[in-house]
Formats: structure tokens, C-alpha cells, sequence
């Protein structure tokens, strides 16, 4: 249920290309076809990954279900070199889905990538993986939903290397998204202290929010000064124009419900009024 709605319905918001990288990740392909079914690859695959001791907490389970590792992998060239590489996406050994992804060499196969949970988008240029879009829904009784974003780079012998670029975190399944968003996204500062930082378009202080133990719809509050960006407007029925906004995760963000996931600069997204925020010119 929670996969379905992240593919659904998730925007990751890049600054500096934030409308771009929004609209490329709505998606229920998020390899865009580039993924095939090479069974003689994908069963050599699986025979090395048991000669090797890869993947065994992944393949106890799947063994346990009666099921076939062919369910999880797949195979795509990721770095353009003519060999087939493999992509694992399933069962982590726990309570969590995992990623990984291994590049074929002339020895077997390496692993270059290890996430939790689930791609949402990658993006290609020139024939070989660019950028790789990870959705992290928490598990068990977390409600935050880890939206990342890493480039990848190779070196002289094709081998790709991934490097984190972005982080936004946002309340699972609770968070309205907008239907339109901007043209040119709009930085602004909040021009009251205490201003509140809302899941959804509308003033709401009474509904009751018993997994995150808060009233209302105000999830976290901002300082006066806080700096961000409001990437699209949404108007309620008494007229009040809401926009939908990034802003950096640090201490102008007050009495947040949601943690920094690491030490990572991470942006939190949500709705204020834009009543009193100031617009900034680039």
C-alpha cells in the first residue's frame, strides 16, 4: 500500500532544478522500460551470489517463501560497457525491502550500491546511469517518508560510484501534494516568529493525529527569518492562497515531529500561508 502511493504520488524537490527533477519522478515505471528479463544471466547471477555469499539474508527469505530470486532481479547495462548488469530489488532478510545494484565483470559480479527500501526514478545520459531517485518509507511506527537523490560517476574502467546530492523528508501518506506547481519556484522569508508549517492547505487546529500524539494539522513551526521555497500555490475556500514549500532542516525548523534522518543536509516540505512571508529577488 505505502509502495504504491510513494510511486504514485512522490516529488522530490531538487533547489536550482527543483521543477524538473518534480515532474520526472511521477511515475509507475521508474526504470522507463530499461529493465529486461535475461533468465540464463539472472540464473548464473543467483548461482554466484549462493557460490559467493551475496545476498544471504535476501535469498534465505526468498527460499523460505518457496519463491525464485528471478522475481527480484532484473537485468540493464548500467554503465553502457555491453555486459548486462543485474539490479536486486526485494527482501532484505527484516521487516524492509532492500536495493542493490551489481555491475558484471569479467570475474562475476561487484556490488556498487546498497539502499533500503525502494528506487522511485533514475535518470540516463549518454547511454549510462546519471541519477538515482531512493523513496524510503519508515517502517514499523516511523511516518516519515526519506526522499534522496544520488548522482553517479564513473571512472577510467566504467566502475560507478554514487554520491548523495539531496534529502528531503515529509510525513508519510499525511502530506497533501499540489496538483500544479510553478514555473519559476519563489524563495521567500517568513516575516513572523512561531509560523506554522502545515500537512495540507488549510487551517486545521482540532483534528486529532494519534501517531504523531499532535492536534491540528501544524507540524512543525518556523522562526522569524527562515528562508525557503514555495513551489506551488494551492487557494482554500475562504480565499487564503497556501503555498506548498522546501526549507532546510535546521534549528529555524521548531517543534517538528520529524527528525533529521543523518547528518545530511535535509529539507522538510510542507504548506504555510503566504500571507505573512516576504518574497526574495534572486
Amino acid at each position: 500500500m505505502r509502495v504504491t502511493f510513494i510511486l504514485l504520488s512522490l516529488f522530490v524537490v531538487l533547489q536550482g532544478n527543483s521543477q524538473n527533477y518534480i515532474r520526472t519522478i511521477d511515475s509507475l515505471d521508474p526504470w522507463a522500460g530499461q529493465l529486461k528479463y535475461d533468465y540464463q544471466l539472472l540464473s548464473r547471477f543467483d548461482k554466484y551470489c549462493r557460490a559467493n555469499n551475496l545476498l544471504s539474508g535476501s535469498l534465505a527469505m526468498i527460499d523460505a517463501r518457496g519463491d525464485n530470486s528471478w522475481n527480484y532481479t532484473k537485468a540493464v547495462d548500467l554503465n553502457n560497457d555491453g555486459l548486462q548488469d543485474v539490479v536486486f530489488e526485494g527482501p532484505s532478510g527484516g521487516e524492509p525491502n532492500i536495493v542493490f545494484f551489481f555491475i558484471q565483470t569479467n570475474s562475476g559480479f561487484e556490488q556498487v550500491f546498497e539502499v533500503m527500501q525502494g528506487i522511485s526514478k533514475v535518470i540516463w545520459k549518454d547511454g549510462i546511469l546519471d541519477k538515482v531517485f531512493v523513496s524510503t518509507p519508515g517502517c514499523c511506527a516511523d511516518f516519515r517518508l526519506i526522499n534522496s537523490v544520488y548522482q553517479v560517476n564513473y571512472n577510467h574502467q566504467s566502475r560507478p560510484t554514487f554520491s548523495k546530492i539531496f534529502q528531503s523528508v515529509e510525513v508519510l501518506e499525511e502530506l497533501v501534494k499540489p496538483k500544479n506547481f510553478f514555473d519559476q519556484p519563489i524563495k521567500f522569508v517568513v516575516n513572523n516568529e512561531g509560523y506554522k508549517l502545515r500537512l495540507a492547505p488549510v487551517i486545521d487546529d482540532d483534528t486529532e493525529f494519534h501517531w504523531a500524539e499532535i492536534t491540528g494539522n501544524t507540524f512543525a513551526t518556523l522562526k522569524q527569518g527562515t528562508v525557503g521555497t514555495a513551489l506551488a500555490e494551492q487557494t482554500d475556500e475562504t480565499g487564503r492562497i497556501w503555498w506548498y514549500v522546501t526549507i532546510d532542516l535546521d534549528m529555524n525548523v521548531q517543534n517538528c515531529i520529524l527528525q533529521t534522518p543523518n547528518e545530511f543536509p535535509t529539507k522538510v516540505i510542507g504548506w504555510i500561508s503566504s500571507r505573512y512571508v516576504t518574497e526574495i529577488e534572486d
